[in-house]
C-alpha cells in the first residue's frame, strides 16, 4: 500500500509544483514548456521506477514483448517517451539560442541538432532501420 500512496503523492505533488510555478503568470511560452517537459520527465521516471518495484514486489515482469538483454528493448514506452520530451527540450533550447543570436549567422542550423538527436535516439534504443520500415510498408 505504501508503493500506491507514493505514486499518488508523486502525480498530484507534480501537479501541485505545476500549478505554484505557473500561478504568477510571469514565464512566457518557451520557458515554461521547458520547465514542463523537465517537470515530466521526473514524474516520468517516479512512476516507472513506482511501477518497476511494483512489479518486482509482486513478482510480475512490465517488459514488452521484446525481453531483450537490454532495459530499454524491455520497456519502450518508457524510452519513447523519454525521447519525445528530450527533442522538445532541445528544440526549445535551439529556438532560445536562434532568438538571441550571436553575431554568426550560422546559428539558424541548430535547429538540425535536434532532428539529429531524434533520429539517433529511435535508431539507438529501437532497433529502427529506413530499409525493414520500407520493407513493412511493402507488406
Amino acid at each position: 500500500m505504501g508503493i500506491f500512496a507514493a505514486i499518488l503523492m508523486t502525480t498530484f505533488g507534480g501537479i501541485q509544483a505545476f500549478t505554484s510555478i505557473y500561478k504568477d503568470n510571469s514565464f512566457n511560452l518557451v520557458d515554461s514548456l521547458l520547465i514542463a517537459c523537465i517537470g515530466f520527465l521526473g514524474i516520468l521516471l517516479m512512476l516507472f521506477l513506482l511501477l518497476n518495484s511494483i512489479a518486482k514486489l509482486s513478482g510480475k515482469n512490465i517488459y514488452s514483448n521484446q525481453a531483450g538483454s537490454k532495459w530499454y528493448y524491455r520497456h519502450p514506452m518508457f524510452i519513447n517517451s523519454f525521447i519525445i520530451l528530450t527533442t522538445l527540450i532541445i528544440t526549445l533550447v535551439s529556438y532560445k539560442v536562434t532568438i538571441n543570436p550571436p553575431t554568426i549567422s550560422l546559428w539558424n542550423s541548430v535547429y538540425f541538432i535536434p532532428i539529429l538527436y531524434l533520429i539517433f535516439m529511435l535508431k539507438a534504443f529501437n532497433r529502427f532501420s529506413l530499409l525493414g520500415f520500407i520493407k513493412d510498408i511493402k507488406k
